[in-house]
């Protein structure tokens, strides 16, 4: 029995079946809420930077051009040139399953917000079923529905389970590797392991994060096969490498063949050197900080009291060698958000849902802990501790829910959906042949709305007198070509002085205010052949 477990998380099958059923629609309905709201196009919202951009830009670009045409590797922008060709911004450090699932979703559903959530919605539910199968598998179906529970309503499952991008989904396959695995060291049938093995290739073809339960499951195996002279038994487990340096080199392949191999060098060259390192004066200790900050935001205070605590009293069983073989895949699920946020802190200092992938940990390690506060109840209060620790769990999770619902309201705003609408801009946006180049700020939101191509970042001056005088010339005859400037957002950029010099060097600022700030307009379109300026 497990010392983490003492009672075996005893439930019955039928009440375990009929509690998930009703965690699910739980679960469902708070992922509902906002469901269609549109892209907030806030700086601190990743909803919107994912939704309006990161995510929506290339599966927009999917649903309106295909896959064929970029070999199915994701992009940003594509500039149409003069010789018929096109030129890509493209975004290829990622593997592309999931631009391919939301393209594919927007392609059917139509350029709508909630077409490009419901990947998201359907592999949030899918995380909380894969954590219960683990949980119940390891410690008993009790564990199992209230680690459900947890997932369905902790701040960090909800409102990072609706960002739509990857690390949800990978905590679910995470915990299906993990059940598998546990599995095999059980019977020894090798159909398991060939199981994880395809719950691992579907993580690792949704993203890197993916592959970080490797070195403890590869850890685990050796001791577990020293330990009880298994080494036969220790090369089944190379199936799982194997898999993982296959979607590894499938996705090298992939960038080979679609950007060819000086763009993938190039590629991960700029991508790594952006990531791997901390941001400049920042000191470690803020960056450790931050991120218990997050925990304790997206978990609240009460989750997070109760989380320190389970994990106290899993150190100190390990110590005292309480754990059995099984009970060391915990704190293992929790490597792989631990390596995400310390490999990239470039990102991960900002990036608020890095640790989301650990979810699995998180939840059970919560649904653990409850039993042990029922147990302790039990000791003090008797007869009456079932009530008393049954209204503490209620009121636990009400509280998440009032977290989840501070969190919505925090990042909505209707900003984008009315800013689009706005006439100097939607002339612009609605232009399939146009181009719009913008700079980090509102105008990054944009490429969800818009189906003028979207060339972001433009945040130095020299970028700008590159794409104007090398690839702007370039482009087919007729190209109109924009420079959207975000008034409140610009005058932040180290380059902005030079910015506006050369862009009033090359055309008039067009100033449009707006209920969100002002927003200024410059034509560029005379730098394309046979092109001039917009008469209005």
């Amino acid at each position: 029995m497990s010392a983490l477990s003492p009672d075996g998380g005893s439930l019955p099958a039928p009440r375990a079946k009929r509690a998930l059923l009703l965690i699910l629609l739980l679960g469902l309905a708070i992922r509902l809420v906002g469901f269609t709201d549109p892209w907030s196009g806030r700086a601190d919202d990743f909803h919107s930077h994912f939704g309006a951009f990161a995510t929506g830009g290339p599966a927009t670009n999917f649903a309106e051009h295909g896959l064929a045409e970029s070999l199915g590797m994701p992009y940003d922008w594509r500039l149409a040139l003069e010789d018929g060709t096109y030129i890509h911004g493209w975004y290829s450090h990622h593997p592309a399953l999931y631009m391919w699932l939301s393209g594919a979703s927007v392609a059917v559903f139509g350029l709508e917000p909630w077409a490009l959530r419901l990947p998201a919605l359907l592999l949030s539910l899918f995380s909380i079923l894969a954590v219960e199968r683990l949980a119940s598998f390891v410690w008993g179906r009790r564990i199992g529905v209230l680690a459900a529970l947890f997932m369905a309503v902790l701040p960090y499952s909800v409102r990072h389970g609706m960002q739509v991008w990857t690390e949800p989904a990978i905590a679910g396959t995470t915990c299906l590797l993990v059940r598998d695995y546990l599995a095999w060291l059980r019977d020894g049938r090798l159909r398991h392991l060939v199981t994880g093995a395809g719950w691992l290739a579907a993580g690792g073809l949704l993203d890197w994060p993916a592959h970080f339960i490797l070195p403890a499951i590869g850890l685990h195996a050796l001791v577990v096969c020293v330990r009880d002279g298994g080494w036969p038994r220790l090369r089944q487990t190379l199936i799982l490498p194997v898999a993982s340096l296959a979607t590894i080199g499938l996705h090298a392949a992939h960038m080979h063949f679609a950007v060819g191999a000086e763009g993938s060098a190039a590629d991960r060259g700029h991508t790594l050197s952006g990531v791997m390192g901390l941001p400049e004066g920042m000191e470690l200790s803020v960056f450790v900080m931050r991120q218990l900050g997050n925990v304790l935001r997206y978990c609240g205070g009460p989750a997070t009291a109760l989380l320190a605590a389970a994990a106290l009293w899993q150190s100190v069983l390990a110590l005292r060698g309480r754990f059995d073989r099984e009970d060391w895949m915990l704190p293992a699920l929790a490597l792989p958000g631990v390596m995400y946020v310390a490999l990239f802190p470039g990102r991960s200092h900002n990036h608020d849902f890095f640790l989301v992938v650990s979810l699995g940990y998180i939840a059970i390690s919560l649904a653990l802990a409850w039993t042990g506060v029922e147990r302790l109840a039990a000791r003090a209060l008797g007869r009456s501790a079932q009530t008393v620790t049954s209204i503490l769990l209620v009121m636990l999770g009400s509280w998440c829910l009032w977290l989840d619902t501070v969190e919505w309201f925090r990042h909505r705003s209707p900003q984008m959906a009315e800013l689009v609408e706005e006439p100097w801009l939607a002339e612009w946006i609605d232009d399939p042949d146009a181009v719009i180049l913008t700079h980090m700020g509102r105008g990054m939101a944009l490429p969800f709305y818009s189906r003028a191509q979207v060339v972001h970042s433009v945040d130095r001056a020299a970028r700008l007198r590159y794409l104007c005088d090398t690839v702007l010339p370039e482009l087919k005859t007729g190209t109109r070509v924009a420079m959207l400037v975000d008034l409140t957002w610009a005058p932040a950029l180290a380059d902005w002085p030079q910015i506006e010099q050369e862009l009033r060097g090359r055309g008039e600022l067009r100033l449009f205010e707006t209920e969100y700030g002002p927003f200024a307009l410059v034509d560029l379109s005379a730098a394309v052949p046979d092109s001039s300026p917009t008469d209005h």
